[in-house]
C-alpha cells in the first residue's frame, strides 16, 4: 500500500497554536496499514497504560511499541518504525506487502500475548442454535477482539447505518433448507434458530466493516465502496439475563445480554436515538462509547492506501494521520470525506424512512449506480474504535 498519495490540499489547515503533539510516522514502503494502526493504538489511553506496564519484553512487539510511543510523545521528528518492522519480519509477516488492517490488529494483540492487553479489547459473544423441533439449545461463548460486520443486507441491498449492521449481527436467523444444522438431540438435521448476543463489553470497542469480500457471481474478490453513517456515540443497554444449557455444563447458566442503542450525532442539530424497542433506560445498566479512531482505506484491492482520523484524548480534537502528514480536522469534514453527507441527503428526500436501506429507493439506486463508477477508489471507513465514556 502507499501507492495512492492523499491530496494534502484537501486537508483543512490550522494555523493556530496547540499544546498537543501529534507526530507522523514514516512509511517504510507499503506500511501505511502499520502506521495507521499505531496512531490508533497511541491515542488509546488504556492501551498505552497497559503496554507501558509490560515488563521483561526486550526484543518483542511490546518493546517496539513502547519505543515508538516514547518517540511519538516527544513529537520532534517523524518516527521511523524500523525496530517494529524488523520484529514483524522475523515473525514472517510480510511487512512491505499490502495487508489488511484488521488482520494486522489481531496479529499485534496476539503477538503481545498479554492478558491485560487482551482485556482492553476482548468482548464476550454468545452464539446459540435452538432446534424448532425438540427445543434443544446449543450455546457457544467466544472471546472476540472485534465485531466484524457485513455491509450487505441482502445480495442487492446495503446497510446505510451502522445501527442496521449491528442489528443484523444479533438478528435471529432461521436456518432451513440446505442450511439446516444437525441436532444432536433429534439425531437428524432440523430447522434451527441462530442468534447472537453480547455477554461482556470491553473498555475499547473495535468494529470492523467487512469491505473486502468475494463475489460468488463474478468469481472475484472486490471492495465494497458503499458509505455508511457512523455515529459519534454508541450506547449498550443491559437487557437482563438469558438462561441456556451449555454443552459442557450440567446446570443452567444465566448470561447477561447487551442490546445496542445507537445515538446518532451527525451534527449539533441532528441527534437521533434508536431504542431498539426497549423500555426505560437506567444509567447503571448502560455502557456509553465515544468514537475516537477511524481507519480509512482509499483505493481498490490491488492498489490502496490507509490513513486514520483520530480524536486525541487531551484536546478532544480530530486529526488526520497520513503517514508523516498530520493535520487538524473536524467532524463535518470527516462526514464529507467518507460520504456520510450523501446518505443524510437521502434521509431528507427518501419516502421509505430511516429504517429502510437506501437501495430500496429507486431514484437513489439509479443515482448510486452512477456514483459508484465516478467515485471508485474513494475513502471508505474500515476499522472503528470506540472507548468507554467516563
Amino acid at each position: 500500500m502507499g501507492n495512492i498519495v492523499a491530496n494534502r490540499r484537501a486537508f483543512p489547515e490550522d494555523h493556530g497554536t496547540h499544546q498537543v503533539k501529534v507526530t507522523g510516522i514514516k512509511n517504510l514502503g507499503s506500511t501505511c496499514y502499520m502506521n495507521t494502526l499505531i496512531q490508533s493504538l497511541f491515542v488509546t489511553p488504556v492501551f498505552r497504560i497497559k503496554i507501558n506496564e509490560c515488563l521483561n519484553v526486550d526484543e518483542s512487539i511490546a518493546s517496539d511499541l513502547q519505543d515508538i510511543f516514547i518517540r511519538l510523545e516527544q513529537g520532534v521528528h517523524s518516527v521511523e518504525p524500523y525496530r517494529l518492522a524488523r520484529s514483524l519480519d522475523q515473525m514472517h509477516w510480510a511487512v512491505n506487502r499490502q495487508q489488511d488492517i484488521e488482520e494486522f490488529f489481531h496479529m499485534v494483540i496476539n503477538a503481545i500475548d498479554d492478558k491485560e492487553i487482551r482485556k482492553v479489547y476482548e468482548m464476550g459473544i454468545v452464539n446459540s442454535l435452538s432446534c424448532t423441533g425438540c427445543k434443544h439449545e446449543m450455546i457457544k461463548e467466544t472471546a472476540n477482539l472485534d465485531i466484524s460486520l457485513t455491509l450487505k443486507a441482502s445480495p442487492n441491498e446495503y446497510f446505510k447505518h451502522l445501527e442496521e449492521a449491528l442489528r443484523h449481527f444479533v438478528k435471529n436467523e432461521t436456518m432451513q433448507g440446505d442450511d439446516k444444522p444437525f441436532c444432536g438431540s433429534c439425531k437428524t438435521k432440523q430447522v434451527m434458530i441462530r442468534k447472537a448476543s453480547f455477554s461482556t463489553l470491553p473498555p475499547v470497542l473495535v468494529i470492523h466493516l467487512n469491505r473486502f469480500t468475494h463475489d460468488s457471481w463474478k468469481h472475484e474478490n472486490m471492495k465494497l465502496e458503499q458509505p455508511l453513517l457512523i455515529p459519534e456515540a454508541l450506547t449498550f443497554k443491559r437487557c437482563g439475563s438469558e438462561a441456556g444449557i451449555a454443552q459442557h455444563a450440567s446446570h443452567t447458566s444465566c448470561r447477561t445480554v447487551w442490546k445496542c442503542i445507537v445515538v446518532y450525532t451527525l451534527s449539533q442539530q441532528d441527534c437521533v436515538e434508536v431504542h431498539c424497542g426497549l423500555h426505560s433506560l437506567s444509567e447503571q445498566d448502560c455502557v456509553h462509547y465515544e468514537l475516537f479512531s477511524i481507519s480509512v482505506h482509499a483505493g481498490n484491492l490491488d492498489c490502496g492506501h490507509y490513513y486514520a482520523f483520530i480524536k486525541h484524548h487531551e484536546d478532544r480534537q480530530w486529526y488526520i494521520c497520513d503517514d508523516t502528514s498530520i493535520r487538524k480536522t473536524h467532524w463535518n469534514y470527516i462526514q464529507e470525506k467518507l460520504r456520510m453527507n450523501d446518505l443524510r441527503w437521502l434521509d431528507a428526500h427518501s419516502v421509505t424512512g430511516r429504517s429502510q436501506s437506501y437501495s430500496r429507493d429507486h431514484r437513489w439506486s439509479q443515482s448510486w449506480s452512477h456514483r459508484q463508477v465516478m467515485t471508485s477508489g474513494r475513502s471508505s471507513a474500515i476499522l472503528l474504535m470506540y472507548e468507554v465514556m467516563q
